[in-house]
């Protein structure tokens, strides 16, 4: 095996996870983004791309990314305003298997994510339910990195 997943729960994940469940109201979207970055870079992590999108339930948003070997890599995709209940993040290889993927129920998709050999992969951000299944809604999509 090329790459390497790292860990399904790692201690990032737990603190972004426990920004969810506090609760994020609409008016708040904006500074909750901000407390993702703040958080990510209290372990070292540095912003590398953010992307905004809108989806319907069932849609996906893709984005091609070159990850270089020997970098850990910290992905996070969220609803903007709570209003996708289930947001799925996922990361394929150019073989389009799914090599890392976060599908718990939530509004949030965490990966942490290192490889071995410098690739390109693509990141997929699925709205897998949403409040309502015929209304777009917007989120968001955060990449860090971390060299060793």
């Amino acid at each position: 095996m090329k790459s390497k997943f790292i860990g399904s729960i790692s201690k990032i994940s737990i603190l972004l996870l426990f920004l969810i469940a506090v609760g994020v109201g609409r008016a708040d979207a904006q500074g909750y983004g901000e407390r993702i970055i703040k958080k990510a870079n209290s372990y070292k992590y540095t912003i590398q791309d953010t992307v905004s999108f809108e989806l319907k339930a069932g849609e996906v948003h893709e984005k091609l990314l070159k990850l270089e070997k020997g970098v850990e890599y910290f992905i996070v995709a969220f609803s903007d305003d709570t209003d996708i209940k289930d947001m799925d993040l996922y990361i394929y290889n150019t073989k389009k298997r799914v090599i890392a993927k976060d599908v718990e129920y939530g509004p949030m998709g965490v990966i942490t994510y290192k490889p071995y050999v410098t690739k390109e992969l693509k990141i997929q951000v699925k709205n897998f339910e949403s409040a309502d299944a015929e209304k777009a809604y917007s989120g968001s999509l955060y990449i860090f990195s971390k060299s060793k």
